[in-house]
């Protein structure tokens, strides 16, 4: 299967628990842009795992979404400025797309070439 076939039928996947406008693109993001996190997170990890037999038991869950209790605070702190840099790791649909690929959970070798940006140079900005 091709990539941009996977990209698809992942936003099939998606669908249900944003909307069936939702935008999804290899950089679209599971928490950082779609907030999708805590059950709602494993739900759609289980389906990827039943539509493409992708084994996710080596990944890490709590580096890459937070848990339900910690998703609404974590919310408010970002909107009113106080947290610039979100605590979880950056899954994008392109790694997603990786992971159906090879079969398996693997890290992401190059966070930034998966929208990971927590590595990147600070820009200054003069007042």
């Amino acid at each position: 299967m091709q990539k941009d076939e996977i990209v698809g039928e992942l936003k099939s996947l998606i669908v249900p628990f944003k909307g069936e406008g939702v935008e999804v693109s290899r950089a679209t993001t599971i928490y950082h842009d779609l907030w999708i996190a805590g059950d709602d997170a494993g739900e759609l990890l289980d389906a990827i795992h039943n539509r493409f037999a992708a084994d996710f038991r080596e990944m890490s869950f709590e580096k890459y979404f937070p848990n339900e209790g910690e998703v609404f605070p974590e919310h408010i702190l970002k909107l009113l400025g106080f947290r610039k840099k979100a605590k979880w790791r950056r899954l994008t649909v392109g790694h997603l797309v990786d992971v159906i690929q090879s079969g398996k959970w693997f890290e992401p070798e190059n966070d930034r070439e998966y929208g990971d940006r927590s590595n990147a140079p600070l820009r200054r900005i003069e007042i």
